[in-house]
């Protein structure tokens, strides 16, 4: 199989390669768009791969030429905030499907094996993980001090928050800097430093504005990403734990949600890891629909019309037929109240827009499973 990969960032493409090579695809890896686009109008790829920051225009628009240039094939992109808008754009430039950065290789392996399968352009041959902790160590060597020259841009934007002195060029270049090892640090097994970094990027959105909690947190953030970027091990990686990507799930899982397009997306990420979505925007017809379909799982927006999403919640748990069927909820602004109010109402877990695939795939697949949603639940027991 042979993809082209067209990512800005040399040190995320390099590791990218590093795995993509690994598990045996054939890799043209280019940093500059107009040399994708005259690679994808030459040479047939069976995929191509999207950063979706790449200048002097995004990735949709380049997603939108290649479509309109010819190609046929898959094309996946990489994206760091997985919001509506983005996610929408991207499938209306003609994208097939996308990754959120940071992203396990694992995870990528996988969406890529699925798109490849959905072309018929890939083998029988299940992938293997190649991705070993040599390869991991000798490419991190490599980019080591491309590390530290950002974490050095990190530390000059503390310096200047904590003295309100922060001008425009050095935020721009420290929010950059914060992106990039958000993106870059997961393939490396630094998993929590792509958290922290990702969480510092945040932070530098709107800095004339920070309090000086909000400064002290950029502190300690950046002193513990420094911490992490000094273990020479870091944290292994490994495939995922689920059995394979093809779960025999009998019943649906049912997702509410007052935005189409919300539900469309869900449905796409989803639907590719065997699950069969039930989308519901009408959540007055929610018990019409839960006794119709018997679903395996309730994924349910709380910020709902018409119907109060934790009184939904409250409504399943008094039913004794529903006990065991996992609920997971949707908020856009998950403090401590609504938590707890959550939980209270019976919800299993809950969920944080905008939602990252990387996490919601895994929760969901986890709940379904510790339920026993494979077989039956208590609910059509009682049936």
């Amino acid at each position: 199989m042979k993809i082209l990969l067209v990512e800005e960032d040399k040190v995320q493409g390099a590791a990218l390669t590093e795995v993509l090579e690994a598990n045996r695809y054939r890799l043209d890896f280019v940093t500059d768009r107009q040399i994708g686009l005259q690679l994808a109008a030459t040479v047939d790829y069976d995929l191509v791969l999207l950063d979706e920051q790449l200048s002097p225009f995004d990735s949709t628009s380049l997603c939108r030429r290649l479509r309109s240039q010819g190609y046929q094939k898959p094309i996946l992109l990489l994206l760091s905030h997985d919001s509506n808008a983005e996610v929408m754009a991207g499938f209306e430039a003609g994208a097939d499907d996308y990754i959120c950065k940071p992203c396990a290789p694992e995870v990528l392996l996988e969406k890529l094996r699925t798109l490849l399968q959905r072309s018929r352009a890939a083998s029988s041959t299940p992938l293997k993980m190649a991705w070993g902790s040599s390869k991991v160590n000798r490419l991190l060597e490599k980019f080591r001090d491309t590390f530290r020259q950002r974490l050095m841009v990190l530390t000059q934007a503390e310096t200047a928050l904590l003295s309100r002195q922060i001008t425009p060029e050095l935020q721009q270049a420290a929010q950059r800097e914060a992106h990039q090892l958000a993106g870059s640090l997961a393939p490396f097994g630094y998993s929590e430093g792509s958290k922290l970094a990702r969480s510092l990027e945040h932070l530098l959105i709107h800095p004339s504005s920070l309090t000086l909690a909000e400064m002290s947190q950029y502190s300690e953030l950046l002193h513990r990403l420094q911490k992490t970027l000094t273990d020479p091990s870091p944290q292994s990686i490994d495939p995922l734990s689920f059995h394979s990507l093809s779960y025999p799930f009998q019943y649906p899982l049912l997702v509410i949600d007052k935005d189409p397009a919300m539900l469309k997306f869900l449905s796409r990420l989803l639907s590719p890891w065997g699950l069969n979505v039930v989308a519901l925007s009408e959540p007055q017809r929610f018990w019409e629909v839960l006794e119709e379909t018997l679903p395996s799982l309730i994924l349910v927006n709380l910020d709902l019309p018409e119907v109060n999403g934790l009184e939904l919640c409250q409504a399943v748990r008094q039913d004794t037929r529903w006990a065991n069927l996992p609920i997971l909820v949707m908020m856009a602004h998950p403090d401590a109240d609504l938590r707890q109010q959550a939980f209270a109402s019976g919800a299993n877990d809950y969920l944080t827009k905008p939602l990252l695939g990387s996490e919601l795939i895994p929760r969901i697949l986890s709940h379904m499973e510790r339920a026993g949603s494979c077989s039956e639940t208590s609910g059509r027991n009682a049936r």
